[in-house]
């Protein structure tokens, strides 16, 4: 049979051999759930698919202990009514008692997406975390393959067909590519320059246009279930990081992560540069946590920003100090915040061609907003379960 398309991993299997995938989508915002599942639905998947859509319980669906059939869950890994992924869950028909007797209760506005085809399913669970619903789902579906879409990174029925190509014919564990900021409007434009640049975060061996082979981590596309269920899912306490958390352990133990560059997936950038402070400060934070519980994880680029951020308060401290004390030459010192500030605008007006000189300006911002944030997240975040989360950590 002649192949479905063409891959940079490696020849495209014929429609007959395309691996069976269970897609996995975190329901935590309905429109964006319902948005994700028809555009899965628009040119579906060409193998065997099933779609489980992962919910927190309606408070107005909570039952008291000792009631119902199952209970509620603690956990993550264990749904509240997982069902067939054929059904639409167990938690259709919600509305008001037969005898109409007791309060109605409002029916869950994910239920009509269930409708949409018989392959979708919906579990409901009692944590309300994005990888909390990540592991229900991903637990509670059947097929060999798993698939978590990024809204907004693009074709994901044609990233997934890639991804599963290539890890059939590399054997890799971990299959995914290279994440790339795009922005709309100047700012964002600058904004999305300094997260591509090598200024902003430094070489990257999952930049757009590396070369494919194993690496350490990549935005994933498609994992194996028996290494997803041999790491144990997602580590819900590394918020914003637990694919790249989840990918070290599954190396650790044996696996292969996979890079295809030709999976280029979109992301969109923050809209301003105190929205991009936010996400990098959580980035510099999470990394401090992913080095303390995984030692061998470390590498310069993770600890440049925060050596960085050391150097600059120490200088500018100490010829403050030195100088008050008469120590004249050491207000030299207080000239370091300057001299990196203008390293950084020589190499962000060589850089940024094409962006115009207010353009530049506004990359420059980025570019030190990126360093420094990311080095006084790792120095002084919050690195406690889920703080300062205010978006998908920044790689």
């Amino acid at each position: 049979m002649a192949p479905t398309g063409d891959s940079e991993g490696g020849e495209v299997l014929p429609r007959g051999d395309w691996s069976a995938v269970t897609i996995v989508v975190p329901a935590v915002d309905a429109v964006v759930a319902r948005k994700t599942v028809e555009d899965l639905l628009a040119r579906p998947y060409p193998g065997e698919f099933e779609i489980v859509l992962a919910a927190p319980r309606p408070a107005d669906q909570e039952m008291p202990p000792g009631q119902g059939g199952t209970g509620e869950q603690d956990g993550a890994s264990e749904p509240d009514d997982a069902g067939d992924p054929g059904d639409s869950g167990g938690q259709s028909g919600v509305g008001a008692p037969a005898d109409g007797s007791g309060p109605a209760v409002a029916a869950d506005p994910l239920e009509d997406i269930v409708a949409l085809d018989p392959r979708i399913s919906l579990i409901h669970i009692k944590d309300t975390s994005e990888g909390a619903l990540v592991n229900a789902a991903a637990f509670a579906g059947r097929y060999p393959v798993l698939s978590r879409p990024w809204p907004g990174s693009g074709d994901w029925v044609e990233l997934l067909k890639h991804a599963t190509s290539a890890m059939s014919i590399t054997g890799a564990d971990v299959v995914g590519g290279a994440a790339f900021a795009v922005g709309y409007g100047s700012a964002e434009r600058a904004i999305s320059r300094a997260m591509n640049s090598r200024l902003g975060v430094g070489p990257r061996p999952t930049r757009v246009g590396a070369a494919k082979g194993p690496v350490d981590s990549v935005r994933m596309v498609a994992i194996r279930r028996d290494a997803f269920e041999r790491a144990g899912g997602l580590d819900q306490s590394f918020a914003g990081a637990g694919d790249w958390e989840l990918q070290h352990r599954v190396r650790r133990s044996g696996g292969m992560v996979w890079l295809d560059p030709s999976l280029s997936l979109r992301r969109r950038a923050p809209a301003s540069i105190k929205d991009l402070v936010r996400v990098f400060f959580h980035t510099g934070a999470m990394r401090r946590r992913i080095i303390a519980a995984h030692t061998d994880s470390s590498t310069w680029r993770y600890v440049v920003p925060p050596v960085l951020v050391g150097a600059l308060v120490l200088t500018l401290t100490g010829g403050l100090i030195g100088g008050a004390f008469g120590l004249k030459w050491m207000w030299l010192l207080t000239l370091t915040p300057l001299v990196y500030a203008l390293a950084v605008l020589i190499a962000v007006m060589i850089a940024g061609s094409g962006l115009g000189v207010a353009g530049r300006v506004r990359m420059w911002w980025s570019v030190m907003a990126i360093h420094l944030s990311w080095g006084a997240g790792f120095l002084f975040g919050d690195r406690r379960r889920g703080r300062n989360d205010p978006s998908r950590t920044a790689r």
